[in-house]
């Protein structure tokens, strides 16, 4: 099991994350799980992962592609924290459907979680 946590405080936004995998009972390695995607005086987006780490990599991987190629729909296009998490339910449905017969039909479970956190400029509201 891995493990990502925010908080909040009324200095800010505090987030963590492991960086534990486990392949198995005795094959146990890191990973980066903490990613930042802020745009330098425009917003501050923070995702943490846990949960099955190729669904949560092929998720963040789709995530930067997206910024990369200046999608009309990306990280930094969307106006709100609520319209950013509903991008990367999306993005996760998206990688789940695709995936999860071939996980199950091993019996690897597909569940994975994404934590959201920041804000966008001039919206001091805009917590998750």
């Amino acid at each position: 099991m891995t493990y990502c946590l925010g908080i909040i405080t009324d200095a800010g936004l505090i987030m963590a994350a492991d960086s534990r995998t486990n392949a198995g009972v005795d094959y146990v390695s890191t990973h980066q799980k903490l990613f930042n995607f802020s745009r330098l005086g425009d917003r501050v987006i923070i995702v943490c992962t846990a949960g099955n780490l190729s669904i949560t990599q092929a998720v963040l991987n789709l995530l930067h592609r997206d910024i990369d190629t200046q999608a009309e729909v990306n990280l930094h296009t969307l106006d709100s924290l609520y319209e950013i998490a509903r991008y990367i339910g999306g993005k996760v449905r998206q990688i789940r459907d695709q995936d999860r017969q071939w996980l199950e039909k091993d019996r690897i479970d597909c569940q994975c979680s994404f934590l959201l956190g920041g804000q966008i400029k001039e919206k001091h509201q805009d917590y998750f």
